[in-house]
């Protein structure tokens, strides 16, 4: 029975009506368990979060359970509670898995949940559970105070620690940033509470709050840049704001590297702040970055002074560039920064990204327009740029050997009609300062895929991260039944430029009466992450999440919506992978509300560092949609030993042999199957490799029959044995066809 006739499916309804529908199905591969799935069938909950990492064995089996958050949009109620894990191979319903609840009912004027918060510090065995709410009126948009809520989260009925209160100006938007850092030395994660907007003297006042109890720690008000114009100005992209985007401590894998943000050395790390404002309107414009430091007490970092160091300015400009910390560039022991235009719409045109010496205050590198080869100045648009990575260790890459760190640079998302292609490549960073710093190793443009996803997975072996290149489907040619399909291909990168290697296609079933001519269908892959062997064969895997929708036109939401996750083998050679999961979600009729401007019925997203299945290793996969949970397990095979050599050749090595001769050999421990090499050279069979004219194939037999011989010859042949960890290389062996033989054969019948 074929693999797809053996798949089990799963189809349940879940709510009650007419048309109200939810069915999951999953297609069951060999070695794994649909262990659990959640659906909130609650009517006045709506909307779910679900806090992946937060680890916390509630009812004692053992296993971590789920927090799970339910919100109301409307009346802004919460309810959190958590979600057992324990594998039951079936559906978890809401009132049978609420093991630890806490009702939060919103009191307009009083407390309306906002935000929830996870602190955890090193020296915490879990994260705390904080509620960030404010006092808004009903009806109203404005409001006085945030109001904190630390709930004890090892109380299954989450009771409340410890609350306060904080005065603020709606206006000014003020913005929570909680990092995992304590600034006051009591190892508790700390807060930090400031305006985004300018208030009314034109200034921002940034305050950091013990994490504990809420007691300012320090503050520290900023003047705004003289070239601001203030927030009444008619420039919607580019209002002004300031936010501590990032605390600078051993980020982007720097603590493997010892790579340090503690500028001035005393033990604690430094805050980032980035400003932004924009001058003009929807004919011209001037955006404006600037950025500065402050030290654990709040003080200037020098160089870094009360000013702020511009470090863009741009006309014609829309959309400030992202801003974020990725790696020590120049190798000074400190971490750099890395500014990356989004938006490039002027003649000449910006660099699309720039290094930044944050301690230096200094500018390391800029790319060249010129290397991206453009003809249109929007084709500058929208790339990102991240640095290329080692697959174990995870550490940034050197890809050409010059032993400096190197970037890749790529359009997630081409759009050739528009002039903006999909393009990935290879550029150098700093590369110690030479003429090469910033430039492109290469670039490479592909019009017969849409979707590019950088540091997926290392599938040639090289210890490279590789792209995945993804073209999704169109609109299907058949109203009612047929396939959705996306073409997938791994690619191998290296400083001459980029490889395709397997080409594949991911077809997915679907079944939905529409008109091509007033409805609307829409695909999207989400994402794609590398998984290691979840499936102990020995491959290195990676897991895709797509989605796709159907609307019959007559209303403004979606009405059918599937989402698909699966894990496939990274095999070499260009045949379709293996499938080691294949997970289907449909929903219908539920107004799952599909995410802003991308337009699919089904949002997923995916961590799949537990255990759920409770077999030891961390590889399964646990899938969260707006409204379910689902976790996948691998019953995780144990890899066998390399295969033993292959011995005991018949006929015997070196000895004569007759024209008809079947070459025979024992089998060898652990070995599966048998590739065999053969030829009339000792070193061409020796140094054979399975694409040398000397490979005969891979047999699981232990028999040969060789193509046909001349007498006089002398032959070499050698079988090398295979299984899921590898292959052993066997020994050559060699025999001569010879007339004695053959006449001794003669006589011998």
């Amino acid at each position: 029975m074929s693999e797809r006739a053996k798949a089990l499916a799963f189809a349940l309804v879940l709510l009650a009506g007419p048309t109200v529908e939810a069915t999951l199905i999953l297609t069951k591969k060999d070695n794994l368990d649909l262990n659990w799935y959640f659906h909130n069938t609650s009517i006045q909950y709506t909307g779910m979060d679900m806090s992946v990492g937060y680890y916390y064995d509630y009812n004692s089996d053992g296993l971590f359970d789920y927090l799970l958050v339910l919100k109301d949009p409307k009346a802004h109620n919460w309810r959190i509670f958590t979600l057992n894990t324990m594998p039951t191979g079936g559906a978890k319903t809401y009132s049978a898995d609420k093991t630890a609840g806490r009702d939060i009912a919103a009191q307009p004027g009083v407390f309306v949940p906002d935000v929830l918060h996870h602190p955890i510090a090193p020296s915490m065995e879990y994260p705390d559970l904080v509620v960030v709410g404010t006092n808004q009126p009903a009806n109203q948009s404005y409001y006085t105070k945030f109001i904190f809520w630390r709930l004890n989260k090892a109380d299954k009925s989450f009771p409340t620690e410890t609350t306060w209160a904080i005065d603020v100006v709606s206006t000014d938007t003020p913005y929570v940033y909680w990092p995992n850092v304590s600034f006051n030395s009591d190892d508790y994660p700390d807060f930090f509470l400031c305006n985004s907007q300018p208030n009314e003297n034109r200034q921002f006042v940034i305050t950091c709050y013990d994490g504990r109890n809420g007691r300012p720690i320090w503050s520290r008000t900023l003047d705004s840049d003289p070239a601001d114009p203030g927030t009444g100005i008619d420039f919607p992209f580019g209002a002004p704001r300031c936010l501590p985007t990032l605390t600078i401590d051993h980020l982007g894998g720097a603590a493997v590297q010892g790579v340090s943000g503690d500028f001035d050395n005393n033990g604690k790390p430094e805050l980032f702040l980035y400003y932004t404002f924009g001058r003009g309107d929807f004919t011209s414009s001037i955006l404006t970055a600037n950025i500065t430091l402050l030290d654990s007490s709040g003080k200037f970092l020098s160089p870094y002074s009360s000013t702020w160091t511009r470090v863009y300015e741009m006309a014609s400009a829309w959309i400030e560039p992202a801003a974020s910390t990725n790696s020590d560039y120049n190798k000074d022991g400190y971490v750099d920064l890395m500014l990356v235009n989004m938006m490039v719409t002027t003649t000449p045109p910006p660099a699309v990204f720039e290094g930044y010496d944050l301690k230096g205050r200094r500018s390391l590198f800029k790319s060249v327009a010129s290397d991206f080869g453009v003809t249109l100045p929007q084709d500058l648009d929208g790339f990102l740029v991240l640095d290329e990575w080692t697959y174990l260790p995870f550490r940034p890459a050197d890809v050409n050997g010059d032993s400096w760190h190197d970037l890749i640079v790529y359009r997630s998302q081409g759009f050739a009609s528009l002039g903006t292609p999909l393009r990935v490549g290879i550029f150098n960073a700093y590369a110690g300062g030479g003429a090469q710093k910033a430039r492109k190793m290469w670039l490479t443009q592909f019009s017969n895929y849409n979707r590019a996803y950088g540091n997926v997975n290392d599938f040639n072996s090289d210890n490279l991260s590789d792209y995945l290149l993804v073209g999704d489907p169109d609109a299907p040619d058949s109203p009612t039944v047929g396939e959705v399909t996306w073409r997938l291909a791994n690619t191998a990168v290296s400083a001459k430029g980029i490889t395709l290697g397997k080409q594949f296609e991911y077809s997915a079933p679907y079944s939905f009466s529409w008109n091509a001519t007033h409805d609307r269908f829409t695909a999207y892959s989400i994402m794609f992450y590398p998984m290691l062997d979840v499936d102990g064969d020995g491959q290195r895997d990676t897991c895709g999440q797509m989605a796709c929708g159907f609307d019959d036109g007559k209303n403004s939401t979606w009405d059918l919506g599937y989402g698909y996750v699966f894990v496939y083998d990274n095999t070499p050679g260009p045949t379709p992978p293996p499938l080691t999961a294949d997970l289907q979600i449909r929903v219908q009729g539920e107004d799952w509300i599909p995410t802003p401007g991308l337009f699919y019925a089904v949002d997923l997203t995916g961590n799949v560092l537990v255990d759920n299945n409770r077999d030891g290793y961390f590889n399964d996969v646990v899938v969260d949609a707006p409204k379910a949970v689902f976790s996948m397990s691998f019953a995780y095979r144990v890899m066998p030993d390399l295969p033993g050599q292959v011995a005991n050749p018949n006929p015997p090595n070196g000895s004569p042999t007759r024209l008809d001769v079947i070459l025979r050999w024992s089998p060898a421990d652990d070995a599966v199957s048998y590739d065999v090499y053969f030829g009339t050279s000792l070193a061409a069979v020796q140094n054979a490799t399975i694409t040398s004219p000397e490979f005969q194939g891979n047999q699981m037999g232990v028999s040969f029959d060789p193509p046909t011989l001349q007498v006089g010859a002398i032959y070499y042949w050698r079988v090398d044995s295979r299984n899921a960890r590898g292959m052993t290389k066997g020994s050559v062996w060699s025999f001569p066809v010879s007339l004695a033989a053959i006449e001794n054969w003669k006589h011998y019948r």
